[in-house]
């Protein structure tokens, strides 16, 4: 999340119904200095339940978007998905294969990204 950029856009979007800061304070039953504060890209000087007042009184919505090492963490939040995943990096293991957990790549501007990657240095063994 970008705090200056909340800070702004709260900040326009108050401006846009003409109303001062104390305005929006009492709409969003919040300080007027919390409203300062904020508009002044002190975003993480504020609890997300006072956020949620703000946006809500200007009749806007706030999305907080949690990223993790690039990837999406709805595959990591899937509890089959990290079963599956599981077993993959203990079979990796297993067979004496190296192993790394939810890497991304970016080749040639395409990107993306791996939820198990394995490698090994030397060739396999054939039976």
């Amino acid at each position: 999340m970008d705090d200056r950029r909340v800070g702004l856009v709260i900040r326009a979007l108050r401006r846009r119904r003409a109303w001062r800061q104390s305005d929006l304070a009492a709409a969003a039953r919040v300080s007027q200095s919390a409203i300062s504060l904020v508009e002044r890209g002190h975003v993480d000087t504020m609890s997300l339940r006072t956020l949620r007042r703000i946006f809500l009184a200007l009749e806007a919505r706030g999305d907080l978007d949690v990223r993790w090492r690039g990837g999406s963490l709805d595959r990591v939040v899937d509890e089959r998905h990290a079963d599956v995943a599981a077993v993959s990096v203990r079979s990796l293991t297993n067979f004496g294969w190296d192993h790394a957990v939810e890497v991304t790549y970016a080749i040639f501007g395409e990107r993306g990204s791996l939820d198990v990657l394995g490698s090994i240095d030397r060739p396999p063994r054939r039976s």
